[in-house]
């Protein structure tokens, strides 16, 4: 196991890729976000987050970074009704940095983490353990398991949450191809109760083409309307 999950955290560690990323989340607990597809696009520190609408697909919402005037910003747009607007560049580069004991957001309704450096840290933890190999879209991939308990929000409310963790990376690169994130039960005041959502994650790690790089900075459409908020500097 040790083998192994040093050389993903190696592997991932590598800055020399455009990271496409596709996430569905799935279940009765899954609440407004079940069914909803995002889609993340980042490369050295810029970030893009497409979410679609459960059901028509329709993408709802673009956020992330983006260059106005040729300086990087961070912006979200909203496709309904067609407005954007600018928000702090550490808006999308925030979050847990694990899912040891942190907010699990893969399998929540929010942006998702820094996946390279969350992948790393999670492994990090040492609850991790390789599983034998498996099958994923027809090609065999080395099967990690991983199983945490993670806090809620800030963690004051008490409410934890137990997470299974499923990462299967291709043994030729050790580049995760896939993970899976499936909490099992909810924990608030000694009580326990079954949690009935997950998420699957698909990666592919691209080379940094010109026409890959362009794929990480949110496009603003002709004709949207800017809307003016104090919220950046």
């Amino acid at each position: 196991t040790a083998y192994v999950v040093s050389h993903v955290e190696k592997a991932v560690a590598g800055e020399n890729y455009v990271l496409h990323a596709e996430r569905v989340v799935t279940g009765a607990g899954a609440g407004t976000g079940a069914g909803g597809r995002v889609v993340t696009w980042a490369y050295r520190g810029r970030t893009r987050y497409e979410q679609y609408r459960p059901g028509s697909g329709q993408l709802e919402a673009d956020s992330g970074t983006a260059l106005i005037a040729g300086k990087l910003r961070g912006v979200v747009v909203t496709y309904h009704p067609g407005t954007w607007y600018r928000m702090p560049l550490d808006a999308f580069t925030g979050g847990p940095v694990n899912g040891c004991g942190a907010p699990a957001l893969a399998a929540q309704g929010n942006n998702p983490p820094d996946w390279p450096s969350f992948i790393r840290a999670t492994l990090a933890c040492g609850a991790a353990a390789v599983a034998g190999r498996a099958p994923v879209s027809g090609a065999e991939t080395i099967k990690i398991n991983s199983n945490v308990t993670v806090a809620l929000g800030d963690g004051s409310g008490g409410t934890r949450l137990r997470v299974r963790y499923t990462l299967y990376v291709n043994p030729a690169t050790y580049l995760p191809v896939r993970m899976v994130s499936r909490p099992v039960q909810w924990l608030h005041d000694g009580q326990q109760s079954p949690a009935s959502f997950s998420s699957v994650e698909a990666f592919q790690w691209l080379p940094p083409t010109a026409a890959n790089v362009a794929k990480v900075s949110v496009p603003i459409p002709v004709g949207f309307r800017q809307l003016h908020f104090r919220i950046y500097s």
